[in-house]
């Protein structure tokens, strides 16, 4: 990824520059992902940060699942802390 200063300024063909998962465009809050599109848009960043809490618990919950199916249910992992 290429820093700030080698993007020229208010050029349309640069993305803005975002160093934090969260960032705003035009009034709206957005997350970034490392797979598929930024998520969004939401009112405030307060409301982003609780997508993306929600976001990565759902996806928690899908690689369990994958991992139960492929290699059934450890005795361990039964009970959730």
């Amino acid at each position: 990824m290429k820093g700030k200063d080698s993007q020229p300024e208010n050029n349309p063909h640069y993305p803005p520059f975002r160093s934090d998962r969260f960032h705003c465009e035009n009034g709206q809050w957005y997350f970034a992902v490392r797979r598929g599109p930024d998520q969004g848009p939401f009112a405030s960043r307060e409301e982003a940060e609780v997508a993306l809490e929600r976001f990565l618990t759902e996806q928690l919950e899908v690689q369990r699942q994958r991992r139960e199916r492929r290699f059934g249910r450890h005795p361990a992992l039964a009970t959730r802390w």
